[in-house]
């Protein structure tokens, strides 16, 4: 499937679709449209065990990504929020600036784990991506995030709360979630 929001998708459909993939595949990626009230969106998220959302390296894109977690907890899936991967992709060569870093310091402390992904040149010229261009930054970032999603504890386990930040691992990720203002 090229287009989950194109219209002539209806949910059950999608629902059938992944429950045949993971069937036959232990694992299933979906790249979900916007949108968790969504139909689409919503079956996609209901069915999700691991969240990695990727974002800007800019601070109204960090802050976003900060609301799309409280968002996820309003769409009934606060139990992924402690789970979710946070990719920080940087689309021009430029430093974040302090607001930005402070809002991803506080987004850390939310999520499961940030990595922040380089930007590379091999990245932005819309060809395929060639595994050996990509600078060796890069290479680690990616290599990173493939190790959080491959490690990362799944919703409502008890490995979450004991792999969550220091600070957080004695709490209850539930309340840890409620804890956080939703910024609206």
């Amino acid at each position: 499937m090229r287009d989950l929001a194109g219209p002539g998708l209806l949910p059950e459909e999608l629902a059938w679709a992944l429950d045949l993939l993971g069937h036959w595949y232990p694992a299933v990626v979906a790249d979900a449209p916007p949108g968790w009230n969504q139909p689409v969106p919503a079956t996609l998220l209901a069915r999700a065990d691991l969240l990695v959302l990727t974002v800007r390296a800019g601070e109204a894109e960090i802050a976003g990504a900060d609301d799309a977690l409280t968002a996820l907890t309003a769409a009934g899936r606060g139990d992924l929020v402690a789970t979710v991967i946070v990719a920080i992709v940087e689309t021009y060569p430029s430093r974040l600036s302090r607001g930005a870093r402070m809002r991803l310091d506080h987004l850390e402390d939310r999520a499961y784990m940030t990595v922040p992904v380089p930007f590379d040149a091999a990245l932005a010229d819309s060809r395929p991506i060639n595994w050996f261009r990509l600078r060796r930054r890069t290479r680690f970032a990616f290599q990173r995030l493939a190790g959080a999603v491959a490690t990362a504890p799944l919703p409502g386990s008890q490995p979450a709360a004991a792999l969550a930040r220091p600070a957080l691992a004695a709490a209850d990720p539930q309340a840890r979630i409620a804890a956080w203002p939703s910024g609206a």
